[in-house]
């Protein structure tokens, strides 16, 4: 299933991939839209998008500052990002969808289904941001890139620097031996979609500062513990929750944690896959949203059928 590119303009262009309304049964089956993690885009959702697509309309879209969408005069925070999540699903969409988002995107997709959840039959997370559970140890070097993020002025400075040192391939590479157990089992096709996206943001003067503005956002809500407990309790939309156990950004206990808290979500936790599950163990992943979907849709025509 071929997805195409478009660019619509809220306040400035937004980038995203979609499958269009032709596809498969699109009419009765709910859309799904992929928003990926901090310094990903669309190409993150190309190993799974086009098998998804065979059922449903997919869209992907590339966050402001992030991918294709350039910041045009705008933020790339988490919160602005939530906003613009809302209006895009507005325009783009105008339907209730069930919207998946593996890292940050997983931390705005919990934000706008707490203030939208009308507008949503579902969500998705992939190893989402989490609060950590006291005495989970931490990855000292993702500890430590996100202190030197976490530094006004030198942050964007080291990051800058350390990006000039490598090609896009490279920049690629360094990211998926952090994200993935083995980068091996990722597509060809989806390695070469992101090294694309690398090269075209090059051109982007603006690109480190827009992922250093994320990253401190994330930071910041990540380490209000107890606001983001209160977070997730609040949820009120069906979940699957999905989770790698080798995952070096999200400890795998902190998915555990919210499992226990709500007993109510199902929880599918990969064995010996990363951040990235859906670039990772590609087919498993389609297996799990599938079969959840499925699941949901088997229940709610039963609950149908119930109705005197």
């Amino acid at each position: 299933m071929k997805l195409t590119s478009h660019v619509i303009d809220l306040d400035g262009p937004v980038h995203y991939i979609d499958s269009g309304e032709s596809s498969g049964d699109s009419r009765e089956e709910t859309p799904l839209v992929l928003v990926h993690g901090l310094g990903g885009s669309h190409a993150n959702w190309l190993a799974v998008a086009p098998t998804l697509a065979k059922k449903r309309r997919v869209i992907a879209l590339d966050v402001v500052g992030f991918g294709k969408s350039p910041l045009h005069g705008r933020r790339s925070r988490v919160t602005d990002n939530r906003r613009i999540l809302s209006r895009f699903l507005d325009h783009v969409v105008g339907r209730p969808v069930v919207l998946v988002g593996n890292s940050m995107g997983g931390m705005l997709t919990m934000m706008h289904a707490t203030t939208r959840p009308a507008a949503l039959e579902g969500i998705v997370l992939v190893n989402p941001t989490l609060p950590k559970p006291k005495g989970t140890p931490l990855d000292r070097e993702v500890t430590l890139a996100f202190a030197v993020y976490m530094i006004p002025f030198f942050g964007g400075h080291a990051l800058r620097r350390r990006n000039a040192k490598m090609t896009p391939e490279q920049s690629v590479a360094e990211v998926m031996k952090l994200c993935c157990v083995d980068p091996s089992r990722i597509p060809r096709e989806a390695i070469d979609a992101m090294v694309e996206v690398a090269r075209h943001r090059r051109s982007y003067p603006w690109a480190e500062d827009a992922f250093i503005d994320a990253a401190r956002s994330i930071v910041r809500k990540a380490l209000q513990y107890e606001r983001f407990v209160d977070l997730l309790s609040s949820l009120r939309v069906p979940t699957l929750l999905l989770h790698g156990t080798h995952d070096r950004l999200v400890p795998v206990e902190s998915a555990r944690a919210a499992a226990r808290l709500r007993p109510d979500w199902t929880t599918v936790i990969f064995d010996d896959v990363g951040h990235v599950p859906q670039l990772e163990v590609p087919d498993a992943f389609v297996d799990a949203v599938e079969g959840w979907l499925e699941a949901r849709r088997a229940k709610a025509a039963t609950a149908r059928e119930a109705r005197p």
